[in-house]
């Protein structure tokens, strides 16, 4: 019988969502792939904020982000994107940022310009 994987998607084989933990800090930015789409992207073992770079937003494009260290992870839009979390919004190329461990966030592209929050815990900031 085949078992439920993350966001609804089916697997015989009990499939896992991939973990990326990156811990280059803000001198050094990490870029996400369209190919790492589903991936929960960790902060866990840096020593200084960690800058993710998301790709351009294309519908269906999904990435988690999980804070496991106090220096935080900020994830940051293309140019010409924003990143919507409830009603706040940020600017354009704009980012979200969160240092409190524990936070988690969810976010899908739902268009050619749009990333929309979801599934949520802790803190996180746009700007």
């Amino acid at each position: 019988m085949p078992t439920l994987a993350p966001f609804g998607g089916s697997s015989s084989s009990g499939s896992r969502i991939s973990v990326i933990a990156v811990t280059s800090g803000s001198g050094s930015h990490y870029v996400l792939l369209t190919t790492q789409t589903g991936s929960l992207i960790t902060n866990e073992g840096a020593t200084a904020e960690v800058y993710v770079d998301l790709p351009t937003a294309s519908a269906g494009l999904t990435y988690g982000f999980a804070i496991q260290d106090g220096d935080g992870m900020r994830a940051i839009a293309s140019a010409g994107d924003t990143i919507r979390t409830g009603d706040q919004v940020t600017s354009v190329a704009g980012y979200i940022t969160s240092s409190s461990i524990g936070s988690v966030l969810w976010m899908t592209a739902i268009n050619a310009t749009e990333w929309i929050c979801y599934a949520g815990a802790g803190i996180w900031t746009p700007n």
